[in-house]
C-alpha cells in the first residue's frame, strides 16, 4: 500500500500505553519467525510490482534496527541502466547514503543564490545593457571554458538520502539550511567540512562523512559542427560512516575503494528553434564499496570482487559474513552469470542467493528472466521517449532524422524477471502488460498484470491487476527533450521525481477467490505540478514582462501523487465488505519554498536576443492525512480526524466520531509543545525537556490523555531525569510515569501539562505516581524499575550490553553505584575474554576454570545467596553458600579448586532471577528458572529451531520445515 510506504503522519496510538511501563525478557525462539519470507510488493498506484528479500537485521540499539534487504523493481530495464554490485535491476538496501544532482552549478563551490552578493528576489538588478542577466544567471553548459564564467547560481542541487528504514528528497536554501521535499521531521547538517549529519525524530544520528567525487565531462556536437567538451569534478556521493544513538551504542560502516571506473550515457535534445544537439556524458570515479558493518556485539564482512561487473574496474558482491559474539554464524552468498547483447557487451544477472554455513546451503531465492531478447550495449540508438528498448534499428539519435521513439513491449520485458523460486519449492511468475494511457496510446515501461503464487505441490493463487478503462494518466503529454547539466541530464522530461511516467486513478486487485479489493490513488488531478514561471527582458528595452506561464518544466510537486484515496473490499459474492477513505491536506502548511532560476535565450525573427528567466520552486511541505472514514459490514461507521503540531507536523490530537453517537480524542504533547512558553531551561522538572530538544528527541510523547465525549478517561504522563552514559555524556532518560486517577473527569476540569508563568512545569495534580525508572547502565538500558508500593525489578544486560541476560524480581540492580546500592551479581562468562568454551557448558557456552573474584564494592551490606555452577566429572553440582556483605567488604573470590564453574548468582534471599543465554542474531539458546532448572534450545545451521530440550537435556519438542498446500 502506497500510504504505508511514505511517511505519512497520521499514526497515533490510541491505546495509552507508551514509554516502557515494566522489564521485558527475551522473546521466546517458539514465539519468533522462523523462516524469513519473500515478500512481494505491488505499488497499485503505478503498477509497479517488486521483490524484496529480508537477509538479516542488524538490532544494534533502541530505536535502531539496520534491515539488509535485497530487492527488484518490475518496471523494465533501460538500454542505459547500469547493473549494482547486485546485478541489473536489483539494489541491496543496507546502511545510508547521500547522493546529489548537480543543477547548473555546484552549489558547493559558490553557493546556490550567493555570487556577488545579488540576492535571488532582486530582478530589477538583473537586467541592464550591459546584460547582467546573462552574466549573473547563466548556464556555464553554454561556455567553452568554466573559469570565471558564471557569477551566479540560480537553481539549488538535489539531494537524495537514504537511512535505514527511509528515503527521501532534500534541498539546501541560500542560507545554508536543509529542506526535504516532502517535509519529514529529520534534521539534516551541512557541516564547514562539507559532511552531513542527519538527525531523526527520535535523536539517533547518522554521520555522512566519507565523500565521493565524481569527474563529469560533457561532450556536445551542434549538428555537422564541431565538438565542444566541459568537465567538471564535484562530491556525488555521501557515505554513511557511523550510527549514533543516545545510548552509545554505536555502528560504524568502513568501506573499500575501487578502481576507477569510467562510463558514458548517449543522450540528445531540443532547445526550441535551436540546432538539435548530440551528447554524451562520461564519467569517471573510483567508487566506494561497503565493507565492513560493526556494531556491539556483531560484525559483517561484505566481500567484493573487481572484474565480473560489466564496467571494468566495477565490483560485484560475492558474499556477505555474518559474525556474532566473535563466532561465525553463516554467509549470504550471491551467484551471478550475465544478459549477452548480441553486440557482445555484457550485463551483470543475480541468479541466485544463498545462505550458508561450512556443511549446508539453504537457497533463499533463485530468478528467471526473460530472455527472449536482451537489451543491446548501452550506446544503441534503439530506445523509447522514456529510455526503454524499442528494437527500431535506428540509425540516428534524432527523430527528425527517422529515429522511431515508439515503445514495443516485446522489446520493454528484455530481461525483466519473471520468475522467482522461494526455499520451500515454490515459485512467483510476473506477468506484464503496456503501460497505457486514457486514450489507448502506449507509454513506456510495464505495468503489472497478474501473479501467480506456486506452492510447489503443484497448486496456484493468482492475483489479477486491473485498471480503470485499461488506462493511466501520463506526466507530460509531448516529448519535450530540455537541457539540464545534472547526472547526465534528462533525454526526456516524461517522469517525474519517482521516475514514474504513469498514475493510475483506480486499479482492482482480484484473487483467487474471486474477492476483490479496488484501490484508488491521487494523480495529476489531485496534484498537478504548478507551472514554472517566464519574466521576459529584451536587452535594448530594460524592464520585466508580466509573469506568465510557460511551457517549460513545471514546479514539481511529485509527493501529492499515488496516495491512497480509498480502499474497498469486495467479497467472492461481490457483497461490499469494507470501505476506507482518505482525505489528504495539501498547499495549507507549506514548510518553505526554495526557489529556482535559469535563463533561456534565442533570437527573434527580427535578430532581437529575447533572455528568458524562468523560475520554478520547490516546496517544503508534509504530506499527512487529514481525515480517514471507515465503513462496513458489522463495523460501525467512524470518522477520525488528525490535527498536527505546525512546527514538526508530529501527530498531536486524533479525534474519531462514530456513527452511534459516541467521539474519542486521543491529545498528545511531546517536548516541543512546551517551547511556545518560554525558555525551558533552568526549570527543575523541564530541564530534561529542554535536554530532550536538544538532543532533538521529538517524537516521545510526555502527556497523553483519551477522552470520550466531554470526559478524561485515561491519561498518562512521563517525566525524564538526566543520566550519564558510559561516555559521561548526560542524556534524558525516563525517570518515572503517572497516571490519571479518579477518572472519569469534565475537560472543563482538566488541564494538560505545560510550563506556568513562573517557568515551573505543571501537571493535573490527579496524576498518581505508578512507574519509577530508577537505574540505568552506561549504555542507557534500563537496569532498575519498581512500581509504587511495589518491590525492586531489575534486568542485567550481557553480550557487549546489547541484551538482557538476566531478569531479578524482589531486588535492584546498581552497577554503577557509588553509595553501595547493588544487591544484584551475575554471570555466565559469555562476556569474558578469559572464560574457557565448553559445549557442555551448564548454559551458553563458556565456563571459569580458574578460581574468580567478584568485585563487591558497589553492593548493599547485607545477607546474600551465592550459587554457581560446578562441574565435577561429567556432572554439574550446584553450590549454594550464604554471603555476607560488609560496608568494607570489597570483593569475594570463589572456586580456589579451578573446577569448571558456571552461572554464578549473588542476590537477597528472597530474589528471584532468571537467566538467558543466547547466540547474537538467531535466538536463545537457554532459560534458567529461579530455582535452576534448565530449558535448552537448539538451532539448525540456518538459525530454525530444530528442538526444545529439558534441564536433562532430553527433547521435550521437535520441528520439522516441508511444504504447506495453499
Amino acid at each position: 500500500m502506497k500510504i504505508a510506504s511514505l511517511f505519512i503522519l497520521f499514526v497515533m496510538l490510541t491505546t495509552m500505553s507508551f514509554g516502557q511501563s515494566e522489564l521485558t525478557p527475551p522473546s521466546s525462539p517458539e514465539s519468533q519467525g522462523l523462516l524469513r519470507s519473500l515478500n512481494i510488493k505491488v505499488n497499485k498506484g503505478t503498477g509497479t510490482a517488486g521483490v524484496s528479500i529480508p537477509l538479516y537485521t542488524i538490532a544494534a540499539a533502541e530505536n535502531v534496527n539496520i534491515p539488509i534487504v535485497l530487492s527488484y523493481t518490475c518496471s523494465g530495464i533501460k538500454v542505459q541502466d547500469l547493473a549494482s554490485w547486485v546485478g541489473l535491476g536489483w539494489n541491496l538496501s543496507v546502511g545510508g547514503k547521500i547522493t546529489r544532482v548537480i543543477v547548473d552549478n555546484d552549489d558547493l563551490v559558490n553557493g546556490y543564490c550567493r555570487g556577488s552578493g545579488i540576492l535571488a528576489n532582486n530582478f530589477s538588478s538583473w537586467w541592464g545593457t550591459t546584460n547582467l542577466l546573462r552574466e549573473r544567471v547563466d548556464h556555464c553548459t553554454s561556455k567553452s571554458s568554466c573559469t570565471g564564467c558564471v557569477t551566479f547560481d540560480g537553481e539549488p542541487d538535489l539531494y537524495y538520502y537514504e537511512i535505514p528504514g527511509r528515503t527521501g528528497m532534500f534541498t539546501i536554501d541560500q542560507d545554508g539550511k536543509a529542506w526535504t521535499i516532502p517535509y519529514t521531521p529529520v534534521n539534516i547538517v551541512l557541516d564547514n567540512d562539507l559532511n552531513f549529519t542527519i538527525t531523526d525524530e527520535l535523536g539517533v544520528k547518522y554521520i555522512f562523512n566519507l565523500k565521493e567525487s565524481t569527474e563529469v565531462t560533457r561532450y556536445s556536437e551542434v549538428k555537422h559542427n564541431s565538438v565542444n567538451s566541459i568537465t567538471r569534478s564535484h562530491i556525488s556521493t555521501w557515505h554513511l560512516t557511523k550510527i549514533k544513538p543516545l545510548s552509545g551504542n554505536e555502528v560504524s560502516f568502513d568501506y573499500l575503494r575501487g578502481g576507477e571506473i569510467s562510463y558514458s550515457n548517449y543522450n540528445y535534445y531540443r532547445k526550441n528553434n535551436d540546432p538539435i544537439i548530440d551528447k554524451s556524458i562520461q564519467y569517471r570515479s573510483s567508487p566506494y564499496y561497503l565493507q565492513y558493518i560493526t556494531w556491539g556485539n556483531g560484525k559483517l564482512s561484505f566481500t567484493s570482487q573487481a572484474g565480473g561487473h560489466e564496467l571494468p574496474n566495477g565490483r560485484q558482491l560475492n558474499e556477505i559474513t555474518i559474525v556474532s559474539n566473535l563466532e561465525y554464524l553463516k554467509s549470504i552468498k550471491f551467484l551471478y552469470s550475465y544478459f549477452q547483447s548480441t553486440s557482445g557487451y555484457k550485463r551483470l544477472k543475480l541468479i541466485e542467493v544463498d545462505e550458508s554455513n561450512s556443511t549446508s546451503k539453504l537457497m533463499l531465492g533463485k530468478f528467471e528472466y526473460n530472455t527472449s531478447r536482451n537489451l543491446p550495449a548501452r550506446d544503441s540508438k534503439d530506445f523509447d521517449h522514456w529510455g526503454y528498448y524499442n528494437g527500431k534499428s535506428n540509425t540516428t539519435f534524432f527523430p527528425t532524422e527517422g529515429a522511431d521513439r515508439s515503445p514495443s513491449f516485446a522489446h520493454t520485458t528484455a530481461n525483466i524477471l519473471t520468475r522467482v523460486y522461494n526455499n520451500l519449492g515454490g515459485y512467483v511468475d510476473y506477468e506484464y502488460e503496456n503501460n497505457k494511457l486514457i486514450n489507448g496510446s502506449i507509454v513506456g515501461g510495464v505495468r503489472v498484470k497478474n501473479i501467480k503464487r506456486y506452492d510447489g505441490a503443484g497448486n496456484c493463487l493468482t492475483t489479477n491487476y486491473s485498471y480503470a478503462n485499461g488506462s493511466g494518466v501520463i506526466i507530460y503529454s509531448n516529448n519535450d527533450y530540455t537541457d539540464n547539466w545534472n547526472t547526465g541530464g534528462k533525454f526526456c522530461y516524461l517522469h517525474d521525481d519517482k521516475n514514474t511516467s504513469v498514475y493510475y486513478s483506480t486499479v482492482t486487485e482480484t484473487l483467487s477467490n474471486g474477492s476483490k479489493i479496488v484501490s484508488s490513488y491521487t494523480d495529476l488531478m489531485d496534484g498537478p505540478d504548478e507551472p514554472s514561471m517566464r519574466h521576459i527582458n529584451r536587452i535594448e528595452s530594460e524592464g520585466i514582462s508580466n509573469d506568465a506561464p510557460t511551457v517549460f518544466p513545471n514546479s514539481s510537486r511529485f509527493w501529492r501523487r499515488g496516495l491512497l484515496k480509498e480502499e474497498i473490499q469486495y467479497s467472492s459474492t461481490r457483497q461490499e465488505v469494507k470501505r476506507v477513505q482518505y482525505k489528504y491536506e495539501f498547499k495549507k502548511h507549506v514548510r518553505k519554498e526554495i526557489k529556482g532560476y535559469y535563463v533561456h535565450e534565442y533570437n527573434m525573427p527580427t535578430g532581437a536576443l529575447l533572455s528568458n528567466l524562468i523560475v520554478y520552486s520547490w516546496l517544503s511541505e508534509p504530506i499527512y492525512v487529514d481525515s480517514v472514514r471507515i465503513t462496513g459490514v458489522d463495523i460501525p461507521t467512524t470518522v477520525t480526524k488528525y490535527t498536527y503540531d505546525p512546527t514538526y507536523y508530529l501527530p498531536v490530537e486524533e479525534k474519531v466520531v462514530y456513527d452511534r453517537g459516541d467521539t474519542y480524542r486521543v491529545k498528545t504533547k511531546y517536548p516541543f509543545s512546551f517551547q511556545a512558553q518560554g525558555n525551558l531551561s533552568g526549570i527543575v522538572e523541564s530541564n530534561t525537556l529542554d535536554a530532550l530538544l536538544q538532543a532533538r528527541v521529538l517524537a516521545k510523547p510526555i502527556e497523553r490523555i483519551k477522552i470520550k465525549n466531554d470526559k478524561v478517561i485515561e491519561g498518562k504522563l512521563l517525566l525524564y531525569k538526566l543520566v550519564s552514559n558510559d561516555k559521561n555524556e548526560r542524556l534524558p532518560v525516563l525517570a518515572k510515569s503517572k497516571t490519571l486517577a479518579s477518572v472519569p473527569i469534565d475537560t472543563t476540569d482538566f488541564s494538560m501539562s505545560g510550563i506556568n508563568s513562573s517557568k515551573n512545569f505543571y501537571h493535573d495534580n490527579r496524576y498518581t505516581l505508578v512507574d519509577y525508572y530508577d537505574h540505568y547502565d552506561g549504555r542507557l538500558n534500563l537496569t532498575s524499575f519498581h512500581k509504587d508500593q511495589g518491590s525492586a525489578e531489575s534486568m542485567i544486560y550481557g553480550y557487549n550490553f546489547s541484551l538482557p541476560v538476566a531478569m531479578v524480581k524482589n531486588a535492584v540492580y546498581h552497577p554503577r553505584s557509588t553509595t553501595r546500592e547493588n544487591q544484584v551479581f551475575y554471570t555466565s562468562f559469555e562476556d569474558e575474554t578469559s572464560a574457557t568454551i565448553l559445549k557442555t557448558a551448564k548454559t551458553g557456552n563458556k565456563v571459569y576454570s580458574q578460581s574468580y573474584t567478584i568485585n563487591l564494592s558497589n553492593f548493599k551490606p547485607g545477607s546474600y545467596i551465592l550459587s554457581y555452577w560446578k562441574k565435577s566429572g561429567e556432572k554439574w553440582e550446584l553450590v549454594e553458600q550464604e554471603l555476607t556483605v560488609a560496608s568494607s567488604t570489597a570483593s569475594h573470590t570463589i572456586n580456589s579448586s579451578s573446577y569448571p564453574i558456571d552461572e554464578v548468582r549473588i542476590m537477597p534471599r528472597n530474589a528471584m532471577m532468571t537467566t538467558y543465554t543466547c547466540i547474537p542474531g538467531v535466538g536463545l539458546t537457554s532459560e534458567m528458572d529461579t530455582n535452576g532448572n534448565t530449558m535448552y534450545y537448539e538451532y539448525d545451521v540456518f538459525g530454525r529451531l530444530l528442538r526444545v530440550l529439558d534441564d536433562d537435556r532430553k527433547v521435550v519438542k521437535g520441528y520439522e520445515y516441508f511444504i504447506k498446500p495453499f
